[in-house]
């Protein structure tokens, strides 16, 4: 009976800084997205370049080649992390200096090219006015009940007025 080996795979891992180079970073192996217990240490003393060595190339449970990633963790302040490559060519985990928020310098304070008095460029424009609403005209009928009855309104009470006066003035 031949003894058969399990097959394992290396993942290496490099740092590169983009900017002013920080201190010591710690990169986390992931298992099929899942984070590991693995993690390594990248810092000048070993060149920013560590490998994650004899990992299991397949998973044991079903046989299916297991993929690794890699993420750093606790990305230092003043820098974005960003990871690129593969677990066969290996991972470059690149921290890119974000530059500090400075204020744009303050322009010189130079006089305006126009005249004092100039009129503006576009003259203010006039709020349109609401149009009316128009009452309808009512028809005309030819009905002069209501002028009719106006004046026979007021005969009678010149004529009532006239009566009082008049009795009045027997007495």
């Amino acid at each position: 009976v031949e003894d058969e080996k399990t097959p394992t795979v290396d993942v290496q891992v490099n740092k590169t800084w983009v900017g002013t180079v920080g201190g010591p970073v710690t990169v986390r192996l992931y298992k099929d997205g899942v984070a590991s217990t693995e993690t390594v240490t990248l810092d000048q003393t070993n060149n920013w370049t560590a490998t994650f060595s004899g990992l299991l190339r397949n998973d044991a449970t079903d046989g299916h080649v297991i993929a690794y990633t890699v993420v750093e963790e606790n990305v230092p302040t003043g820098y974005t992390s960003a990871v690129s490559g593969n677990q066969t060519d290996g991972f470059t985990v690149t921290n890119t200096e974000i530059p500090p928020n400075t204020p744009p310098a303050t322009p010189p304070n130079t006089p305006p090219n126009t005249p004092p008095n100039t009129p503006p460029a576009t003259p203010p424009s006039e709020t349109p006015k609401k149009p009316k609403k128009k009452q309808p005209k009512l028809p005309e009928t030819g009905d002069f009940s209501e002028i009719a009855l106006v004046a026979v309104a007021t005969v009678g009470s010149v004529i009532t007025t006239l009566g009082y006066a008049l009795k009045d003035r027997r007495k």
